[in-house]
Parts: C-alpha cells; structure tokens; sequence
C-alpha cells in the first residue's frame, strides 16, 4: 500500500495533518534497521529535549526497553533487589531478571491497584535497589451496573 491509501484508513479526528506529514515523510524515506533517512528519530529527541527544557532525550521503542535502560543505568545488577508491584504486565518483573536481579512483588493497594506504600516499606531490605512504581488509568473504574 502506498501511503496515500493507508492514511485513507486512519480516523481523520486522530491524527491531523501534521502527523499525516511525518508519517508519509517516514514511509516515503523507507524503513531500516541500521539508518534513519529521514533523521526522523534525532529531530523527535531535539524537538522533545527544547520543549521541556532538557539537554538530551532518548526515545524507546517499548515499556520494556525504557525499563531495563533505567535499571542498567541505576546499576541495578546481581544479588539486588527491586521491588514491583503484583498487578503489573510481566515485562515488569522479566527487565529485573535481565539485570540478574531478583523482583520482589508489593502488594497493590485495593483502592488504587498500584503499589501499596505500606507493603513496599515492608518488603525493603538491605538488598532492594530500586523500585518500579508502575501506575494505573484514574481509580477507581465506574461500579459494575450489572
């Protein structure tokens, strides 16, 4: 499909004309593993890195990568500990894993379903090195009418 025809698919209310223009600017420089021709990604972190007042930003393809990239840089390693909570997608214990270090799981609070504070004060040891506080969407969902 050329991008003309794909664009023809995407809901005109979510995506506007400047992400049109991006989008058919990346296709038509074409997709690789090793190069950016259309240094889409470089001017992505400049733009993003002015806009909040920052030096540098990194861009991740994925939760997962941008996780592991934090732990690698706290030094997070063998024989830590990091404290995750239990309702939580896996990847949050596996990029623990990857580091060689072992996940403790918190429990979640039952009013907001992100870590609880007083389990995670629980669970700290001279060996926990980190925490990942994943978040939530807003808390509580609507009651069941059912």
């Amino acid at each position: 499909m050329n991008p003309q025809e794909i664009f023809q698919h995407l809901p005109p209310h979510r995506v506007g004309e400047t992400d049109r223009r991006y989008m058919k600017e990346v296709l038509d420089a074409g997709f690789s593993n090793t190069k950016d021709p259309a240094n889409i990604v470089a001017r992505f972190e400049t733009a993003f890195a002015a806009t909040f007042g920052l030096r540098y930003a990194i861009v991740m393809n994925s939760g997962s990568g941008t996780m592991l990239s934090a732990l690698i840089a706290a030094g997070i390693g063998p024989g830590d500990e990091v404290i995750v909570p239990t309702l939580t997608a896996a990847a949050t214990a596996f990029v623990v894993i990857e580091c060689g270090a072992v996940p403790v799981f918190a429990d979640s609070h039952p009013d907001t379903f992100c870590l609880d504070p007083a389990d995670v004060e629980r669970k700290v040891t001279p060996f926990t090195k980190g925490i990942i506080p994943v978040t939530t969407r807003s808390w509580p969902w609507p009651a069941s009418t059912g």
